[in-house]
């Protein structure tokens, strides 16, 4: 199993060998912001080697949006969530302080008029 990065994605070659042929299947893992997802073809190598290039070529294709009917648009997804989670932290920090300057404010207004 080799690794490649690629956009942002890290691509995992997982060739298995097919006992009877000696043959390499050209399977893929394609992950990004921990999550990941699997990818297989029908289609044999006649060597490992074979395998991890033909692999890093399809999975380069998946994450370019080149091959009909498979994504990473989960993987994808997941940062803008993550972006969107972030900025909503960030705007309820603000309105925490917010809320206790003016907290503070009315305390020091009342000590001010006993």
């Amino acid at each position: 199993m080799h690794t490649h990065r690629y956009k942002g994605f890290t691509i995992q070659s997982r060739p298995y060998q097919i006992r009877p042929s000696g043959r390499w299947t050209v399977d893929l893992e394609i992950s990004r912001r921990g999550r990941e997802r699997a990818f297989g073809l029908l289609e044999h190598c006649r060597s490992e080697r074979e395998s991890d290039a033909r692999s890093f070529e399809v999975g380069r294709r998946i994450i370019d949006g080149a091959i009909p009917g498979w994504s990473v648009d989960g993987l994808r997804r997941a940062q803008r969530v993550d972006q969107v989670e972030t900025a909503f932290d960030q705007l309820r920090r603000h309105a925490i302080v917010g809320f206790m300057v003016l907290a503070a404010t009315a305390v020091a207004a009342l000590l001010t008029q006993a």
